[in-house]
């Protein structure tokens, strides 16, 4: 296992609590990328208007959201093979994410 001290700059660690530590010793915060209106958000839908552009209007990206970490295991969102539970839909993890949804 490699430490954080020893990746370069702009190397991104794997693991969600390496990834806020670094954040923090840059000086920034998660939602400073997160939040709707960052620069990070604003070019990420650049690349998705891009990108919508090659496809029909029911096949675009209609609307993102950039979460502040990602899916897991252990929070119940995925299953073990790394799939969706059957019990989940856009609705409940949108309930599910609503405070992380600026």
């Amino acid at each position: 296992m490699t430490s954080t001290a020893s990746r370069g700059p702009t190397e991104v660690p794997k693991d969600p609590g390496e990834q806020l530590a670094k954040l923090a010793k840059l000086g920034q915060t998660c939602p400073e990328y997160t939040a709707v209106g960052s620069a990070a958000h604003n070019e990420l839908g650049a690349a998705v208007a891009r990108l919508n552009q090659k496809f029909s209007n029911p096949e675009q990206v209609k609307k993102f959201t950039v979460l502040p970490r990602d899916l897991s295991v252990d929070h119940g969102e995925l299953t073990p093979t790394l799939k969706f539970p059957q019990e989940a839909n856009p609705r409940e993890l949108g309930r599910r994410y609503r405070s992380d949804v600026r």
